[in-house]
């Protein structure tokens, strides 16, 4: 509040939830509370939940549910049902933004225009006729996406590194700053360095903090957990009885063997620093 109280308005906050490179959610006690500021300043909020429906927990409050007046929601197919390069994008406006929906859809008519006929074809007939398998898909998605994150998790810090646990899609941000003293050591001195390092000594691929506007001696990362495959794991989770208990970790071992040996050869490589 204080911060949107030192800038001349009107406003714009642009929130991204679930988080990416973090990982978070936002809780809906959370979000009632941002809408008592957001409501006193009259800010519209631009709210990306393209993540949403790759919550862990199947459990999410759409910032549009507690502050539905002013809020843009903003979401796509990309994510949630794997379509990777199908890039269908929407927003909902409300009523009372209707004229900054109209600028909106002019500025558009004028760069991208639409997006490409296949992808709409294909969104379409995915959801006038697959919504069941779509929604299993979203489903399973979410479970198997939940142990790999808490392997990943577990397995980095029991080596040591900060780690705040994921809660959706497929990102998490490890802090490597217990690290620093053994880092520089081997003349790490940022973040870019360190992810060089890592892809040099183990060959595993991070991004450094630096790219999401974090400092360039930050030593947080985004971690990617999706180099298994997919179409797999939901197959092998199918063969389960819904009334088996299923062990997470045991199920990433067995059929996610890149995820096991990239975050395994990173925990043996921190503890040497």
């Amino acid at each position: 509040k204080k911060g949107l109280e030192k800038v001349p308005g009107p406003h714009l906050l642009i929130l991204t939830n679930p988080g990416n490179p973090s990982g978070c959610v936002y809780s809906k006690q959370e979000l009632e509370q941002l809408t008592q500021v957001f409501r006193e300043l009259d800010v519209i909020v631009l709210s990306d939940e393209i993540y949403a429906r790759l919550t862990f927990t199947g459990e999410f409050t759409s910032m549009s549910q507690v502050y539905p007046e002013a809020t843009i929601l903003t979401s796509g197919f990309s994510k949630w049902v794997g379509a990777g390069g199908w890039r269908l994008g929407y927003a909902h406006f409300p009523p009372k933004l209707s004229q900054l929906r109209a600028a909106v859809l002019s500025g558009c008519s004028h760069t991208h225009s639409c997006a490409a006929a296949p992808v709409q074809c294909g969104v379409a007939a995915g959801l006038r006729e697959c919504r069941d398998e779509l929604m299993d898909y979203a489903k399973g998605a979410r479970k198997i996406l939940g142990w790999v994150s808490d392997f990943c998790w577990k397995t980095l810090t029991g080596a040591g590194v900060k780690c705040q646990r994921s809660e959706a899609g497929y990102y998490f941000m490890p802090n490597f700053e217990p690290m620093r003293e053994g880092l520089k050591k081997r003349g790490v001195l940022t973040g870019q360095q360190m992810c060089d390092f890592f892809l040099q000594e183990i060959g595993v691929a991070l991004m450094p903090s630096s790219s999401f506007l974090l400092t360039e001696t930050d030593l947080s990362v985004r971690f990617c957990f999706v180099t298994f495959d997919g179409g797999l794991c939901l197959q092998k989770l199918k063969q389960i009885s819904a009334n088996n208990q299923v062990d997470g970790d045991k199920f990433v071992r067995e059929n996610c063997p890149d995820i096991v040996k990239g975050v395994e050869k990173l925990a043996k490589l921190v503890q040497t620093l």
